[in-house]
């Protein structure tokens, strides 16, 4: 199984400028590739960065001259994770089609909320228009999805309108997703931690440090949906985790302050691995734009 980091950054993209460096980690939103070993394809969320992805699908025989298909799984509705899906190049070509899965929740179905968002005036194109074959099926916590030889289970996170994680494995291999996420105050979040147990790689929303999701000396984020280092490393460790990648970084951060939030973070975790044999093969690293893993 390879995974691919399309896009890596929370809420809205950031572009390198020279007094905001992001060429580092990386601007786009949230998207992720996902390849099995005998070639099938899923795409976790389509944030701006499935609009790279696209292209390179394109050449690699979604550019219209066979019938190809593939999967795409969608966290949550919010605009982050959807805005990227009316550039996704493959998506206007006849021969493609595309098993998008996502929820159904009471602000309506993931179907619903592209539509809306590629409806005039906020698009040209509307979604019914762009070509392909779109199949979409609604998630439900629990469920067991194939996608060829790939196993994946969704899971309901703590997040404000609901959103899903997901588990893929592949002869005995497990990546989990668990972007846009808030840990609870008092105890660990069950559903993930068992959605997390003994995977090779764990995904996980670090978008603010401690003090910055407490509100010490700025407005708190409690209640927001996401998560921090802290919480992350303490849910890996409990689940035995291979590998801990943060992820959905935070738009105000720029490379520096990204550096030292990944410092803080190897910092606690060999403050943990001293306390904890559990912890201490386990790996941590930043999610960057354009990194790939090999499982």
């Amino acid at each position: 199984m390879e995974i691919r980091y399309w896009g890596v950054r929370g809420s809205i993209p950031v572009p390198s400028t020279k007094d905001f460096s992001t060429k580092k980690y990386g601007g786009n939103t949230i998207c992720i590739e996902v390849r099995s070993t005998t070639g099938e394809v899923i795409i976790l969320d389509s944030g701006t960065g499935i609009r790279t992805l696209g292209r390179e699908m394109v050449q690699q025989g979604f550019g219209g001259l066979q019938k190809c298909r593939a999967a795409i799984f969608f966290s949550h509705g919010h605009w982050d994770h959807i805005q990227g899906f009316p550039f996704f190049s493959p998506g206007f070509y006849k021969t493609n089609t595309f098993d998008i899965y996502g929820f159904r929740g009471v602000g309506g179905s993931l179907e619903e909320y592209l539509e809306a968002q590629q409806t005039s005036p906020n698009f040209p194109v509307q979604l019914g228009e762009m070509g392909a074959h779109l199949i979409f099926h609604d998630l439900r916590h629990g469920d067991v999805i194939k996608a060829g030889g790939l196993k994946v289970t969704p899971c309901s996170l703590n997040h404000p309108g609901g959103s899903f994680g997901f588990a893929i494995e592949e002869k005995g291999t497990k990546f989990v997703y668990a972007t846009d996420t808030e840990h609870y105050p008092d105890k660990m979040d069950e559903n993930l931690l068992d959605l997390s147990r003994k995977a090779n790689i764990l995904v996980y929303d670090s978008m603010f440090t401690p003090e910055e999701y407490e509100g010490i000396n700025e407005p708190s984020h409690v209640g927001w949906g996401h998560s921090t280092f802290v919480a992350g490393i303490d849910l890996a460790i409990a689940a035995d985790v291979e590998e801990l990648v943060l992820f959905h970084h935070d738009p105000d951060k720029n490379d520096y302050r990204l550096d030292l939030l990944f410092r803080r973070a190897v910092n606690y975790l060999n403050r943990r691995k001293s306390e904890n044999h559990k912890a201490r093969k386990m790996r941590i690293r930043m999610a960057v734009e354009g990194l790939s893993q090999i499982i």
